[in-house]
């Protein structure tokens, strides 16, 4: 019994590695070498071109404030980066940071537009209380009268 209790965790952790390695491989299959670029495959059958840091903290900031750029949300930009041919690992993450980071998308965020109390209501008092705009203003009597 004591052989067998011990070759459990062995083959446990053998197969943990195996595991492992079919991930990456999995995941390394997504991804093709052309021309010593490192590309990652997509459904659309098209290559999208791997960045290193430098590389996509300079493309995303073009992206961004460029001469086109309109200052986009964190997803929309990462979405605005695959659609120009551009990937990396954290490519979500980055977007939102450079968002957040951003004087201009700061200042001139969505703001919340709610009155800092709640609203009342204002019950009339009576039936004619509801209108209090004039709009025809005062009648005045005619001088002449017609039809006497």
């Amino acid at each position: 019994m004591e052989n067998g209790d011990a070759k459990i965790p062995q083959r446990r952790d053998y197969w943990l590695r195996g595991t492992e390695r079919a991930k990456s491989e999995r995941w390394a299959a997504r991804f093709i070498v052309l021309s010593l670029e490192l590309y990652k495959k997509t459904y659309q059958s098209s290559f999208l071109k791997c960045l290193d840091k430098e590389d996509a903290e300079y493309v995303m900031r073009q992206i961004h404030e460029g001469s086109c750029g309109n200052h986009l949300r964190g997803r929309s930009l990462a979405t605005k980066d695959v659609q120009r041919g551009y990937f990396w690992p954290t490519l979500m993450e980055d977007t939102k940071k450079l968002v957040g980071k951003c004087e201009q998308c700061q200042k001139y965020s969505n703001q919340i537009h709610s009155p800092t109390s709640n609203l009342e209501v204002i019950k009339a008092a009576h039936l004619s209380d509801r209108w209090g705009i004039d709009i025809v203003g005062a009648f005045h009597k005619a001088r002449t009268r017609r039809n006497s």
